[in-house]
């Protein structure tokens, strides 16, 4: 016969759910056992009546039984003893009650109440004697969570409720191990020691996994009816089969424990005990949103509806819990994180408060490594420390650098991939941009090709002194004579430049400052040529022509000055106020014009000598 799907109960189960319901108590909160009629088995003796017990008053009753408080005399200790309620008294009741004590006696550990002794009333009615527990149940701390700060000095609630369930892990592992299933966990039946002692308690419905030969543990797969507690039962508890039982069943009431820890409510609700079956089946119990994330996912998983989805056993569970717990430090940086993350994203929304977004992003970065160094496995904090480095890279890449936008997106431990891409294009772009700053710096620099610059002016400055000083020596010429000579300098001037440049070709042509030095000084003897021609046909006094030479030198240098090296300034003026002097006193023609050349050549090498201009070469770099 085919196993029914988990968590899918076919109509005819659900009239036949309602109609055992009829018999049940109504309270969903109580526990359903199975019925039981048979005898005990008669090998199973039973100790001598009261075995040396004072009985005392009654510590409380519940479903079919009621405890006791006694003196065990032989001991000289209070003991607690379990017996059926005389209104209840029958062989199903009787069975139940010693399958419970042969139960908890099987299992000795140190989170599962001791059973002493069986021993019998004067009727013969069985009684179970336990270890006293002076607590009171879980289920008190869970619904006032003040209880535990004030009686047992609890400082952290959580984590003093986590380390409660871990013991009671501790307690189902070992109950896992020797193959048997409690069934019924609840807060209610996990007692508190007034230590703080941790007991798992009510076995009263605990089934075997596997037969120990005994007779005395009901086997699961001998179960064919509803069992458990309805506001904490598993999904396959209500199907009827006792071969759907096993670890996986306890672990999904563990997480329905860790559910009402964290929601401070059981996690299947209703107005009746059938609402609460249907939402058993039906329904995904929602935790608060506050809750953190990894907890969360712990409870889902045990409390996952199909148990192939839960976690094995009660220990696979106790670790995700234990780890959780040396992950909450983690955890809580990384919350305090994503505060500073939102109150970033309404900084860079130009909402929320005027707190630099440098120094919030700061302080999130911070906060997201430090859980991350904590717990490398807390994607919270990597997921935080990836949406917090995209709002500032964004926000940079829109407003700010890209470089520290790239700079950014190079420490994140994960990036979007249309911002990365985004990120590289501005990078590219910006890369291009400087090596053009870098290119312009370069045309702009004076100090490359320097010494080349400063040989072709000392020999052109020299040139230009020597030969006006050596005419204003020579005899008049005739003006024919005259203009061919002024035609001659600035001639040869012209194709010793040419030549230089022609020589010094990769110096002189490698920045934009040498190339107008050399076209300034072509254009300048270009155009003293033109103007020597000029003047001659239009047969003006070679004087005059000479007198108006320093005019257009000064045009030329007060070019450069004003284009190239504004310290060149001093040599359009010297040029300006030569052509006056020439002007006022044409005799001494010559002589100016050597004097300005001579000034001329002095103040370009005092300006551009290479001493002067020491320091690095900006140089393009490409690897940026």
């Amino acid at each position: 016969m085919p196993e029914p799907e988990p968590a899918v109960l076919h109509a005819d189960r659900w009239a036949t759910i309602a109609a055992q319901t009829q018999t049940l108590a109504g309270n969903p909160h109580r526990t359903i056992k199975p019925r039981d009629s048979r005898p005990p088995a008669p090998d199973q003796g039973i100790a001598t009546p009261h075995g040396g017990l004072e009985l005392g008053p009654v510590l409380g009753e519940g479903g079919m039984g009621v405890v006791r408080l006694a003196v065990q005399v032989a001991m000289g200790r209070e003991v607690a003893v379990k017996a059926v309620q005389p209104a209840r008294r029958g062989p199903g009741p009787t069975r139940k009650l010693l399958q419970e004590a042969w139960t908890a006696g099987r299992l000795e550990h140190p989170n599962i109440v001791p059973v002493y002794d069986i021993t019998a009333d004067d009727d013969g009615h069985p009684l179970i004697v336990l270890k006293r527990i002076e607590g009171e149940s879980w289920s008190s701390f869970i619904a006032a969570p003040e209880r535990a700060q004030d009686l047992l000095s609890v400082v952290d609630v959580l984590e003093w409720h986590l380390q409660v369930l871990v013991q009671v892990c501790h307690a189902i592992h070992f109950a896992h191990d020797r193959r048997v299933v409690h069934l019924d966990l609840k807060p209610d039946n996990v007692m508190i020691g007034r230590h703080g002692e941790v007991y798992v308690v009510d076995w009263g419905i605990a089934l075997a996994l596997e037969d120990d030969g005994s007779g005395r543990l009901p086997l699961a797969a001998d179960h064919d009816e509803i069992l458990g507690t309805p506001h904490y039962m598993a999904p396959e508890m209500l199907e009827g089969d006792g071969r759907r039982l096993d670890e996986r069943t306890d672990v999904y009431l563990l997480g329905a424990v860790v559910f009402e820890v964290l929601a401070g409510r059981p996690p299947h609700q209703g107005e009746g005990l059938m609402e609460v079956l249907h939402a058993v089946v039906m329904e995904e119990p929602a935790l608060p949103a506050s809750v953190p994330r990894e907890l969360a996912e712990i409870c889902r998983r045990a409390m996952a509806r199909d148990p192939a989805h839960r976690y094995p056993g009660a220990q696979p569970l106790r670790e995700a819990l234990q780890a959780f717990l040396r992950h909450r430090d983690s955890g809580r940086l990384a919350q305090q994180a994503q505060e500073r993350v939102d109150e970033l994203a309404a900084v860079l929304a130009g909402e929320g408060s005027d707190r630099s977004r440098h120094e919030l992003f700061a302080q999130a970065r911070f906060g997201f490594e430090q859980a991350l160094a904590s717990w490398p496995g807390n994607d919270q904090a990597r997921q935080g420390l990836g949406r917090a480095t995209a709002l500032v890279v964004r926000y940079e890449l829109e407003h700010g650098d890209p470089q520290v936008a790239a700079t950014l997106a190079a420490e994140a431990p994960q990036l979007p991939a249309e911002l990365a891409a985004r990120v590289d294009q501005a990078v590219q772009r910006r890369r291009a941009g400087l090596e053009q700053l870098v290119e312009l710096r370069c045309d702009q620099d004076l100090r490359l090709g320097q010494r080349t610059r400063a040989f072709v002016i000392a020999v052109l400055g020299t040139l230009w002194t020597v030969l006006p000083a050596q005419e204003h020596f020579r005899a008049p010429r005739p003006a024919s004579a005259a203009y061919l000579a002024y035609a001659a300098a600035p001639a040869t001037s012209l194709v010793l430049v040419l030549a230089l440049a022609i020589w010094a070709r990769e110096s002189l042509g490698r920045t934009r400052v040498n190339r107008v030095v050399v076209s300034a000084i072509a254009l300048a003897m270009t155009g003293q040529l033109a103007l020597t021609a000029g003047c001659a046909l239009l047969s003006v006094d070679p004087v005059h022509t000479v007198v108006l030479m320093p005019l257009v030198w000064s045009m030329v240098a007060a070019m450069v000055a004003l284009t190239v090296e504004p310290r060149l300034g001093p040599v359009a003026i010297v040029f300006g106020l030569g052509f006056f002097a020439a002007a006022a006193w044409p005799s001494w023609r010559f002589l100016i014009v050597a004097a300005c050349d001579l000034t001329f050549t002095i103040i370009v090498l005092a300006v551009w000598w290479p001493e002067r201009l020491r320091g690095p070469i900006a140089e393009p770099d490409h690897r940026s």
